[in-house]
């Protein structure tokens, strides 16, 4: 049966990991007994936004408990009178109780917030949480002891705060256990590697009985991948299994990249005297993208641009390698920024690329402005950047929103988005990043989910997701003057939802002497929607950059 036949009911929404949890099996039973789209849309969407609640309270948990414990020893304080004397005594009184408990949250959350972010550091939490906690109970029982009940009004009061209090002191131990317990598994993990299987590749697809599926050359249209890959909670595989017969691996700066060249005829290149180094185009992708986002791009600008096109994947995305971050020192942390900058550089040097002009989309736009700045700076020689390109340009280094970096924090928000990116989010997002859906084929989406059945591909979703403000706002102006002599051009999607024509030409009103293109009839993904408008307009743009640009790209 076609996808056609079976919009009602897509089979990565009735085949939803089979046997496996209560979520992810409620999402199943209902896709199976009502078979309705948006039923089945709105049933993930409740329990997502109920395991987003639940992931955010587990995150502030410390600080909810803490002011409830105070709060409610002071309501309760105020509620009779007669627990109120003008002098203290420790068997008529129970102020005491309220510092105590005032005392305790404020070393609970003092110790809390100390630790901030750090997953590997609740320890001292945890160990204040228990010695505040065995204080405050070895306290409760001698005033429970030695406390005066003569009082009817005050008795009921009293018996509520010290229990209200012993409650107060378990609650914090109850917290403080758990997010130790998660914080001591994440740096395990963390240390310890641990993949998921340790043979070739070819031994691990034999043991998947897939080999019949993915082996024997490169993909086609023609190989059944719905019936093996597309279910969202297929195993993941090694990212070498997904490769065709273009595909090429180069460590660069540590980390395997996968990347793709395209030459034109050899006797042109050869023909042309005047370069003393083979021209060459570097498209640079943006978050959630590939080398696959530039298939329409990289045959035609080679053609009409007589040069070597070269597209790569960032790490975390595509096939390139997903590393544990804790392989590496911070400065060369291979998801940041500064990091793949490094990587453009190596890889330009090991293909012998001298002169490069650089088109990114997205973030990926940021990305290509940091490495024309670092050449034009000079950290780097061997390599010239001659002109610069950027297909609605990103300018935040955020690439993940806050809820989700918070949501990716607890395993629970971890085990919800997984399926839900393969399923309902991915395509969610993709169909919000073109304006004419009915372009988004199933064989498109089929390309943008491959990389997320990718061995760790969660892993360094998560990686990516912890880097936040790599790039000050207040920076960019500086980063902005540097390249202003570079030829520079943007193009922006006519009716782009993510990043508006209207931001797009606020950040190339930046550049006094550069271009700016609208793409008539495309959203986000300008080159995905209309290739043949975007090979147009940067065509002439890349052959006179590298004729004429390059002469403030630093020393060669």
């Amino acid at each position: 049966m076609s996808w056609n036949q079976q919009e009602d009911c897509p089979p990565e929404l009735a085949s939803l990991d089979q046997g496996a949890g209560p979520i992810k099996g409620f999402r199943r039973f209902c896709s199976k007994i009502f078979c309705g789209l948006s039923l089945t849309r709105s049933c993930n969407f409740c329990v997502f936004c109920c395991v987003c609640i639940g992931s955010l309270l587990g995150q502030v948990a410390p600080v909810i408990v803490g002011i409830s414990d105070t709060t409610c020893l002071v309501i309760l304080y105020f509620v009779c009178p007669n627990t109120r004397h003008e002098s203290y005594a420790f068997s008529t009184n129970l102020l005491d109780l309220v510092l105590l408990s005032a005392f305790r949250s404020l070393c609970c959350l003092t110790s809390y917030l100390a630790c901030g972010s750090n997953s590997n550091c609740q320890k001292p939490y945890l160990y204040t949480a228990y010695g505040v906690g065995v204080l405050s109970l070895v306290f409760i029982f001698f005033k429970a002891i030695k406390f005066d009940y003569d009082d009817d009004d005050e008795t009921w009061v009293a018996v509520l705060m010290f229990l209200t209090t012993a409650i107060g002191s378990i609650a914090h131990v109850l917290v403080a256990q758990p997010m130790y317990a998660a914080a001591k598994k994440r740096r395990k993990a963390q240390i310890t590697p641990r993949y998921r299987y340790s043979g070739s590749e070819k031994d691990w697809l034999v043991e998947q009985n897939q080999v019949g599926t993915i082996s024997g050359g490169p993909r086609n249209s023609s190989t059944n991948w719905s019936d093996t890959d597309s279910d969202d909670e297929s195993p993941d595989m090694p990212g070498k299994v997904f490769t065709d017969v273009e595909s090429k691996f180069m460590v660069c700066e540590g980390v395997e990249i996968h990347y793709k060249m395209l030459e034109p005829l050899t006797e042109e290149l050869a023909s042309d005297t005047s370069r003393v180094s083979p021209p060459a185009v570097i498209l640079v992708h943006g978050f959630g993208g590939g080398v696959f986002s530039w298939r329409h791009l990289m045959l035609q600008l080679v053609r009409r641009c007589n040069c070597i096109v070269v597209a790569f994947d960032r790490p975390g995305f595509g096939l390139t390698e997903r590393p544990y971050r804790h392989s590496f020192p911070d400065a060369n942390n291979p998801y940041a920024l500064h990091s793949q900058v490094k990587m453009i550089f190596s890889l330009c040097k090991q293909l012998s690329l001298e002169r490069i002009v650089l088109i990114g989309h997205a973030d990926g736009a940021l990305l290509s402005m940091l490495t024309a700045v670092a050449a034009i700076e000079g950290e780097v020689t061997g390599v010239k950047v001659a002109g610069l390109a950027m297909i609605a340009p990103n300018m935040s280094s955020e690439m993940v929103p806050t809820s989700t970096r918070l949501l990716l924090q607890t395993k629970l928000g971890r085990q919800m988005l997984r399926p839900l990116l393969r399923s309902e989010i991915g395509e969610v997002a993709l169909r919000r990043a073109w304006h004419d859906s009915t372009k988004l084929s199933r064989d498109v989406l089929e390309l943008y989910k491959t990389p997320l059945r990718v061995e760790g591909w969660d892993r360094a979703l998560y990686e990516v997701a912890r880097l936040k403000g790599e790039v000050e706002a207040a920076k960019l102006p500086q980063m902005f003057a540097v390249i202003a002599g570079l030829p520079t051009v943007f193009l922006a999607g006519e009716f782009d939802r993510v990043v508006s024509p209207r931001k797009c030409a606020a950040v190339a009103a930046e550049f006094p002497g550069s271009q700016y293109r609208v793409v008539p009839t495309s959203g986000h993904l300008p080159h995905e929607e209309s290739p043949l408008a975007v090979v147009g307009l940067l065509a002439n743009f890349v052959s006179n950059a590298l004729v004429t640009g390059g002469s403030h790209a630093g020393p060669s």
